[in-house]
């Protein structure tokens, strides 16, 4: 989808970079968002479901080695725009660290909210057993991470907002 005369993706990417978060696509084709400056990954296993894609970026998240956050970030890209108060609350602070618990942290707000969620790069195995156990679905992959999936509350006019049809991106564009 085109939104003033940018495409969603590149729109939410600027976003992101702004709010200091280097975005890089998951996709069928590892050169599929060249042409908009956005790096991609290739879904190792296309059209089988989320876990697959979040998998997939966790893989390449944790090749970079430790010179990037620990917590990647994973959203999707009907998601209408990145706010960056929703990292500040995503992601703990170095001085919350020794407390803080779980692997995966994700909005709850009225309803269910996986994305966008931040997944810290110790996740990396727990996620991959879960994959290879069959699951395929973010509320399965949070319900097998148990105290590692945490929700983060969030009140309902601050939560995110993604659109699935065209009727949705047109209540947006006039919101």
């Amino acid at each position: 989808a085109d939104v003033d005369g940018m495409p969603q993706i590149q729109r939410l990417a600027e976003q992101l970079r702004q709010d200091a978060w280097d975005p890089v696509a998951v996709s069928r084709r590892a050169s599929e968002f060249d042409a908009l400056g956005i790096q991609t990954v290739v879904d190792f296993e296309a059209d089988r479901g989320p876990v697959a894609g979040v998998l997939s970026g966790l893989l390449d998240h944790c090749s970079m080695g430790q010179a990037t956050s620990p917590w990647a970030l994973f959203l999707s890209c009907d998601l209408w725009s990145w706010k960056p108060e929703w990292s500040v609350l995503l992601v703990p602070s170095v001085d919350d660290l020794p407390g803080v618990s779980g692997v995966l942290r994700y909005f709850r707000a009225v309803d269910f909210l996986p994305l966008p969620c931040v997944i810290h790069r110790r996740a990396l195995p727990e996620i991959q057993i879960a994959w290879d156990r069959g699951i395929r679905s973010f509320r399965e992959l949070i319900s097998s991470l148990g105290q590692g999936g945490v929700s983060v509350p969030i009140e309902p006019h601050r939560a995110p907002v993604s659109f699935n049809t065209p009727e949705d991106l047109r209540g947006l564009r006039g919101s």
